[in-house]
């Protein structure tokens, strides 16, 4: 119980409790529909699929491969989110006990301490959350290069037989020559070579 609660009480508008109001967990209030050892058999079968992915679905034909390559980058949008969501819970939960504060005589030093506390656990998502969109706005800027890249590979008619001087530009980013004279040439795409 407490899962979720009235945050404005003229809109009636609902959001989930993540720990703004008390949270409560009552078992047996209904007879159960399948006996606990189905329920928690059921549940380790799930962790077991979850943990193969798609390796666990026999049906399919897949090589040993599949499901083994992952993104880093994978959810970082999800994970954009997720920190808005946790930013704004704690800016909540941080007036509310300003607002209690004012309110109901308190023992100063424990509210400090719980102030204290959620702007310390505000400023740390922040700067992760800042650090997820720097991620982001790179990532886009290296797609933006790409797409780039790419529209002037294709605009080549056929075999390139001699120097071109506007594809050059069009697809090198830079040049770097290190100490013993080797050459990395970084493409647009971030792919690098060495030379």
């Amino acid at each position: 119980m407490g899962g979720h609660g009235v945050s404005d009480p003229i809109s009636k508008q609902r959001k989930k409790n993540r720990g703004q109001l008390p949270q409560y967990y009552v078992e047996d209030t209904h007879p159960a529909i399948i006996d606990k050892a189905t329920f928690d058999y059921v549940q380790e079968e799930i962790a077991r699929r979850k943990e193969l992915g798609p390796r666990a679905n026999k049906s399919l034909n897949l090589t040993c491969f599949s499901g083994m390559l992952k993104c880093p980058h994978c959810g970082i949008r999800e994970e954009k989110s997720r920190l808005e969501d946790e930013m704004s819970v704690l800016v909540e939960m941080t007036q509310n006990i300003v607002a209690e504060n004012a309110r109901i005589a308190q023992d100063q030093d424990e509210y400090q301490k719980r102030y204290n506390g959620l702007v310390q656990r505000y400023d740390a998502v922040k700067a992760r959350y800042d650090d997820v969109v720097a991620t982001i706005s790179a990532k886009e800027a290296q797609s933006e290069r790409l797409e780039n890249f790419i529209k002037v590979l294709k605009a080549q008619d056929g075999t390139i037989r001699e120097f071109d001087c506007s594809l050059w530009g069009g697809m090198v980013e830079f040049l770097t020559v290190g100490r013993n004279k080797e050459i990395t040439v970084t493409f647009r795409d971030g792919t690098e070579i060495q030379a």
